[in-house]
């Protein structure tokens, strides 16, 4: 016996398999084209050069269409009946998911605004981030300053999204400069150092005038 009838290789695996297995049935619409035929019984079996395993996974697995459902009823490769009942089913779903549709349409617009504000937050905190982290050549007074508002709105933005979490409603466009609290230390030290020089500066002036 010729083994080579007993077995072929899928051109899409490449696995080796019983001649069995690459059989398929084409729907009666392949077939009537197939034979150039306006009408047939049943579908041919035809040998295919994939295997079943292959061919099956190609399928779509998208539900049919109410269009696609009554091509197949036409052709005679779903029986009436069957079909039918799909179509009523679909009709019957098609307010739920319309329902459904219309309720993630809605939820996607009320979130805009929050993830805008979230963005937005994240990036001004960013800003204070940098200041705190480049203030290397400034005053200590400034480096405590931007320690200060950097602390501040890390503290703001947490705040802010456990109280967004709860259900409370913010403007998209709040900006956290308007939130941050003043340190009267760091308010007196800056105080003082603009008094220094100012001092230094009269001196100065001062010792031009009487020379």
């Amino acid at each position: 016996m010729n083994t080579q009838n007993q077995s072929k290789t899928c051109t899409q695996c490449g696995e080796t398999k019983p001649a069995s297995l690459f059989k398929r049935r084409l729907t009666k619409r392949q077939t009537c084209a197939l034979l150039k035929r306006s009408s047939i019984s049943s579908g041919l079996v035809v040998d295919s050069v994939r295997c079943t395993t292959c061919w099956e996974k190609a399928k779509s697995k998208k539900p049919l269409t109410p269009k696609q459902i009554r091509n197949k009823i036409s052709s005679g490769d779903m029986h009436s009946v069957i079909g039918e009942m799909m179509l009523k089913r679909i009709k019957e779903e098609l307010p739920h998911k319309r329902s459904r549709a219309m309720k993630e349409r809605w939820a996607k617009v009320k979130a805009e605004p929050i993830l805008q504000l979230k963005d937005s937050l994240s990036k001004q905190v960013a800003q204070y981030a940098r200041r705190h982290h480049s203030s290397r050549y400034l005053t200590p007074e400034t480096k405590e300053l931007n320690k200060w508002n950097y602390e501040q709105a890390r503290k703001i933005k947490a705040d802010i999204f456990i109280r967004i979490a709860r259900g409370e409603v913010f403007d998209p466009d709040l900006k956290i400069a308007t939130l941050i609290k003043v340190n009267p230390n760091i308010r007196e030290g800056i105080k003082g150092s603009a008094e220094r020089i100012l001092s230094e500066i009269r001196k100065k002036g001062g010792g031009h005038g009487s020379n």
